[in-house]
């Protein structure tokens, strides 16, 4: 049978205001989060998303992966506890306006984590689109700044230092401790996706860069293009530099005419993380 996705209206990216300085506020500062913030080098830090119960945790990536830049990556892919939110906007207090200005995605009529998993797994059949623009959103609702990272900061995070195709260099057999993968995630006979960081994390901290699902990054041109490999993929198709862009089968059964820019109905394979620029101000975080 296949998934039908109902469109949501097009919206355009609303417009950026100033984001907030990583620095230490001044005493005026208003931001009701503010002095929480790690002061200092950059460190690891975690809060918990608005409208769950979820916690996302970030780390820094060394200089050298960022172009001297300071940037955190999420120590896991984007959870469904994490997306559903988005989603379903339940984050917004019911009877009130979603006053966040972004576009969400349109509400699937089916499931579109196919039965292979919810709480915990990582968020499946989700577009280029849907991915970018969850990042506009918890930017604008922490007063943060997020992104999908880059193709450059995807590969160093996922080598974590290591020198190969893989944060285990070449050791194709001690990658099984690390990523999931056609070898490594069958149940019953079929591959799977499984839940976040249940497999070992890397040097620096994240889990699931090799495998599990293919993670949404943005290339050079401005496009997205998947990372990493999947769990339905052989241990070399899951190496720092593997790549797909977008395939035309990942929509093959989307009835819709234009197809869906939100949703995948062929894709259970292809999810995303996120990275952060600028701290958030509108949450509470803990280092």
């Amino acid at each position: 049978m296949a998934m039908v996705f109902v469109l949501a209206s097009n919206g355009a990216l609303p417009a950026q205001g100033a984001e907030g300085a990583a620095s230490r506020p001044s005493a005026q500062d208003t931001r009701p989060f503010a002095d929480s913030r790690p002061a200092g080098p950059a460190k690891p830090f975690k809060f918990v998303l608005p409208g769950s119960v979820w916690t996302a945790s970030f780390v820094p990536l060394p200089p050298e992966a960022t172009g001297g830049k300071t940037l955190w990556m999420l120590t896991t892919e984007i959870p469904w506890d994490a997306y559903d939110v988005f989603v379903f906007a339940n984050d917004v207090p019911e009877g009130q306006a979603d006053l966040d200005g972004v576009t969400r995605p349109s509400r699937p009529y089916i499931p579109p984590d196919r039965g292979l998993g919810h709480n915990g797994y990582p968020t499946i059949s989700v577009s280029y689109r849907g991915a970018d623009f969850f990042g506009l959103w918890l930017s604008k609702r922490t007063g943060g700044k997020f992104r999908l990272p880059t193709e450059a900061e995807f590969e160093a995070a996922a080598l974590a230092g290591a020198k190969g195709a893989w944060c285990t260099g070449d050791d194709a057999k001690a990658l099984a401790d690390y990523a999931w993968t056609q070898d490594t995630s069958v149940v019953d006979g079929k591959a799977v996706p499984h839940p976040i960081a249940t497999k070992k994390a890397n040097a620096w901290g994240l889990y699931d860069l090799h495998g599990n699902v293919a993670e949404w990054c943005t290339a050079k041109d401005g496009r997205g293009v998947t990372k990493g490999g999947h769990y339905e993929a052989a241990a070399a198709d899951v190496s720092a530099t593997s790549r797909r862009p977008l395939e035309k089968a990942w929509q093959k059964t989307d009835p819709q005419i234009p197809k869906s820019k939100w949703w995948l109905t062929d894709g259970p394979f292809v999810g995303f993380r996120i990275v952060c620029e600028t701290l958030p101000t509108n949450v509470k975080i803990e280092s």
